[in-house]
């Protein structure tokens, strides 16, 4: 396997590690009424950072991300338009 397929499976299990033992503390920290819903989650270890998003994720909007990043680290002469 490859390193980023490795690594993206890797963030998949801490998501649901994490989910998990936000789903078994959430019911002592809130209201059983309340409707909790969580739509981000933020930790550090060490010197890493982890910024984990719950809910669908835009297509769209990812490939625009990623393009705008490819665009902006190009340095051929190539026109920018091309993409």
């Amino acid at each position: 396997m490859s390193s980023p397929l490795l690594f993206g499976l890797k963030l998949l299990n801490i998501e649901r590690y994490i989910l998990d033992i936000v789903e078994k503390e959430k019911s002592n920290t809130f209201h059983l009424d309340n409707q909790i819903k969580f739509k981000q989650i933020k930790f550090e270890t060490g010197e890493d950072s982890y910024n984990i998003n719950f809910g669908t994720l835009d297509k769209i909007k990812e490939v625009k991300k990623i393009e705008a990043i490819v665009k902006s680290i190009d340095k051929g002469h190539i026109s920018r338009e091309a993409y």
